[in-house]
């Protein structure tokens, strides 16, 4: 059986187009093993089915993670891909609290990350302000903050 034959046995074409791989998963990405090395299947479907030269990056634009279609993913880097939450948060156009990413109110640490000058001003002047934009957070993350810590807790009665 020829590597692209083997390769095909795994894939189940759906009703969107994407070729979805029924083999060996790891993080949702489909595994493809062959002899002196293990592959993301996407990958080797890229390389090998569309004969194309391998990227940095693959991105999933069908944003299913066991698609090996290779006309379902597209080239890119790790600091274009969409995921990457620097690309997410440059997409942003208000801060957390609806005030405009606008160049008058918006500053860039040593960093490289933006942040709200009308949030940073309201938090130097009331420290009221900061009690209540903590306890909105802890509000929102309740149940994974606390998972932490219960989490925190056990590894400390481990140690």
């Amino acid at each position: 059986m020829t590597d692209r034959k083997r390769f095909m046995s795994f894939v189940k074409v759906s009703e969107s187009g994407c070729w979805l791989w029924t083999g060996c998963t790891l993080d949702g990405y489909g595994r493809f093993q062959m002899p002196g090395k293990n592959w993301l299947a996407h990958r080797w479907a890229w390389k090998f089915i569309a004969g194309r030269d391998l990227p940095e990056e693959l991105h999933h634009r069908c944003r299913v993670r066991r698609c090996v279609n290779p006309d379902h993913v597209s080239p890119t880097t790790k600091h274009e891909h969409p995921d990457n939450p620097t690309v997410i948060n440059r997409l942003k156009t208000h801060c957390e609290h609806g005030h405009s990413f606008i160049e008058a109110n918006t500053y860039i640490d040593s960093l490289g990350k933006r942040h709200c000058r009308k949030c940073r001003n309201d938090v130097q002047r009331d420290p009221a302000v900061v009690k209540a934009q903590q306890a909105k957070y802890y509000a929102a993350n309740r149940l994974r903050i606390r998972a932490q810590q219960a989490d925190y807790h056990r590894k400390q009665k481990r140690a």
